[in-house]
């Protein structure tokens, strides 16, 4: 059989009947920091967090996912990887993206993007995770 449709398939078998599974931020393994942007500037001292973890699971484990705050790009997520980002309290969007740095099939052009209102001194906890059609999403999450 030709590689290409023997990868085909092993793609969508793998897509098909998976699902990732959420994990609580404090089992899940920090984000290194070379796939990490780290702010220079000091969080003002009312700073919310935004805690985010990117689920467990196979699908799309070959591939890292990237998120934003406000347009600025600030991970590259593995799978069971968190990051905690200080952020000034209002109104912020955040996203997750293919990999900036990715090729292949982990360049897909779909993400989701999310409004959240963040309160002075508040976090809040979110989820990457990819469904089981493939779809890449944030979600709110108590952890």
């Amino acid at each position: 059989m030709n590689k290409k449709i023997v990868g085909s398939l092993l793609s969508i078998a793998l897509i098909s009947g998976c699902t990732t599974t959420p994990l609580p931020a404090n089992m899940a393994r920090p984000v290194p920091p070379d796939r990490l942007k780290i702010s220079a500037i000091e969080p003002a001292k009312d700073a919310g967090l935004i805690v985010v973890t990117r689920d467990e699971g196979a699908l799309g484990s070959a591939c890292y996912l990237g998120f934003s705050i406000d347009n600025d790009f600030k991970a590259r997520f593995d799978v069971g990887e968190t990051a905690r980002f200080p952020v000034a309290p209002g109104e912020r969007l955040i996203k997750v993206m293919s990999d900036p740095q990715a090729r292949g099939l982990c360049a897909f052009d779909k993400g989701a993007v999310r409004e959240t209102y963040i309160r002075p001194n508040e976090t809040k906890y979110f989820r990457l995770l990819i469904d089981q059609s493939g779809v890449v999403d944030v979600q709110r999450t108590d952890q």
